[in-house]
C-alpha cells in the first residue's frame, strides 16, 4: 500500500513533490475537470487552463498510513483481519474523493510540498473549528475569499482525497473535535459545517485536524469571470 500508485508518472526524486502537467485529450483530465465544473453555478464563467497531477511520495506514504490506521478500527478482532471486500466498504465510507481547497499560490506551494499544516492551512475560517478546511463544492472553495487570485488573475484549487473517518458538528474555534468514545477518550476524525438543506449524512463542509488526513491530488488552475 506505500508504494506509489499504478497510474503515476516514474519517480525522479522521492524527496521532492513533482507536478505533472495532463494532457486535456486524456480520461484522467477530463474526469477532473468534469468533478469540478459539476458543482459550479451554471452561471459562473470559469476556464479551465491547466490540470497538474501531484505526485509526494513521502507524503502520500503518511497519508495512507493515517487512512488504514481510520478503517482498520473496523476490524473484528477475532476474524484474524481485514478482507478486500471490508477494506472497500471503510474505504466507501471514511475516505472521499474528491474535495476541494483552494488557496493563494504562495500557500498552495508549500502545502504541495510539505502536506496541509495547519500553521499556515485554515486562516480563513474558524466557525467548525480550528482545522484545515475541504469543501464537498467547488463553488465554496473556487471563490475568491478561499482560491485568491494571483497578479496575472489566476485561481489555483485543489482535488483532495481525504479521511474524513468518524466525524460530528463542528464548533466555532474549537481545537479538536469531540470525544467520541468517553471510555478511551477517542476523538471523532473531523468536524463538519451544515450549510442550507445539508445532513450530517452529506455536509458540505469537512474539516481536519491531522495533517496526513488529506492527500492534495490534482492541482487546478483557473480563472473565473
Amino acid at each position: 500500500a506505500l508504494e506509489a500508485p499504478d497510474f503515476w508518472d516514474p519517480i525522479a526524486d522521492k524527496s521532492v513533490v513533482q507536478k505533472h502537467s495532463l494532457d486535456e485529450r486524456g480520461k484522467e483530465y477530463q474526469d477532473i475537470v468534469k468533478a469540478f465544473m459539476s458543482t459550479l453555478p451554471s452561471r459562473q464563467n470559469v476556464k479551465v487552463q491547466k490540470v497538474e497531477r501531484i505526485q509526494n511520495l513521502a507524503m502520500w506514504q503518511s497519508y495512507v498510513v493515517k487512512r488504514q490506521t481510520v478503517c482498520h478500527r473496523q476490524i473484528d478482532p477475532t476474524s484474524g483481519g481485514m478482507s478486500s471486500a471490508d477494506e472497500d466498504k471503510a474505504l466507501e465510507r471514511f475516505e472521499r474523493r474528491w474535495l476541494w481547497h483552494g488557496s493563494n499560490i504562495e500557500v498552495m506551494d508549500k502545502i504541495l510540498q510539505q502536506g496541509f499544516n495547519r500553521s499556515f492551512c485554515g486562516k480563513n475560517a474558524t466557525m467548525y473549528g480550528k482545522g484545515v478546511y475541504f469543501a464537498r463544492d467547488t463553488s465554496y472553495s473556487s471563490s475568491k475569499t478561499y482560491a485568491v487570485p494571483d497578479k496575472k488573475g489566476d485561481q489555483y484549487i485543489m482535488a483532495c482525497r481525504v479521511v474524513v473517518g468518524e466525524y460530528c458538528r463542528g464548533l466555532w474555534d474549537a481545537l479538536t473535535p469531540d470525544v467520541r468514545d468517553s471510555r478511551t477518550q477517542t476523538l471523532f476524525d473531523s468536524t463538519v459545517g451544515l450549510i442550507g438543506n445539508d445532513s450530517m449524512t452529506d455536509p458540505s463542509i469537512f474539516v481536519t485536524y491531522h495533517d496526513a488526513q488529506a492527500y492534495p491530488e490534482y492541482l487546478i488552475k483557473f480563472r473565473s469571470a
